[in-house]
């Protein structure tokens, strides 16, 4: 295991970051397991730590075009910052065009990225921005809530307390109860650091993010939002080490 360990070792910033990333809820055993099993699965998806393979390459270069996700910068602390304009995402017909393999491996491709840009800053796990706005619950078939569902998982088990905090904003009416069909699949650690909204900016977020993504990304928006409901985003998640990267448009 030594080989793909230390791979592992090095994607998650360090073996200090790294242990704590998969003995965050302190058994030990549990730990190693988790951790050999994904170094095994990292290997063989073709994750280096750094980068992907040239097959995957391609499929990311077929994605890219209908993907409205994009990194954006880093909280005034550290954090990378991504925010999925969910609204712009034709859902069933992103579904509908690509296999689940396709999507799973710009999936990870995308969750590489934000592991590069934590090692960058410190590894203290980053920031999810859902946008709701301009959706409806028609376009949310069962189906592809399903396969999020499945992809999703993905994260939480191969890519441990990577998140530090998820605020879903602009959520329409209704959404609460799909939302529950995702959430059957999450962590109870995931389900604390997840918000969601109504319309507008929630104050907690705007102090989060600070005024420069404000101003660049939300257009100033600085409207107080209704909220819907959900855990508080978690603060205090992960420490120390250093990456780079750009998703180009398009972790997580």
């Amino acid at each position: 295991y030594q080989p793909y360990a230390m791979h592992t070792v090095n994607a998650f910033g360090g073996l200090q970051t790294c242990a704590g990333a998969f003995a965050s809820s302190g058994d030990y055993d549990k730990a190693r397991d988790k951790f050999l099993t994904t170094s095994v699965w990292r290997s063989e998806c073709g994750v280096d730590g750094v980068s992907v393979h040239d097959a995957a390459l391609a499929i990311v270069q077929k994605i890219l075009p209908m993907w409205t996700g994009a990194w954006i910068g880093f909280t005034p602390d550290g954090s990378p910052v991504q925010v999925w304009r969910i609204g712009d995402l034709k859902v069933h017909e992103f579904v509908s065009s690509f296999s689940e393999h396709e999507i799973s491996t710009f999936y990870i491709w995308y969750m590489e990225q934000g592991l590069r840009m934590q090692r960058e800053r410190g590894m203290r796990g980053t920031i999810e921005i859902y946008d709701l706005s301009g959706i409806n619950i028609g376009q949310l078939h069962m189906s592809s809530i399903s396969l999020l569902s499945r992809i999703l998982k993905i994260g939480q088990v191969h890519y441990p307390e990577n998140l530090r905090a998820c605020v879903i904003i602009n959520a329409p009416f209704g959404f609460e109860g799909m939302f529950s069909i995702v959430e059957m699949t999450l962590s109870p650690q995931t389900k604390k650091k997840i918000k969601v909204h109504g319309s507008g900016l929630p104050a907690s977020l705007i102090e989060l993010l600070g005024p420069a993504i404000i101003a660049e990304h939300f257009n100033g928006n600085i409207k107080q939002s209704s909220t819907v409901t959900k855990a508080t985003p978690n603060n205090n998640d992960k420490a120390p080490n250093k990456s780079k990267g750009k998703a180009g448009r398009g972790r997580g």
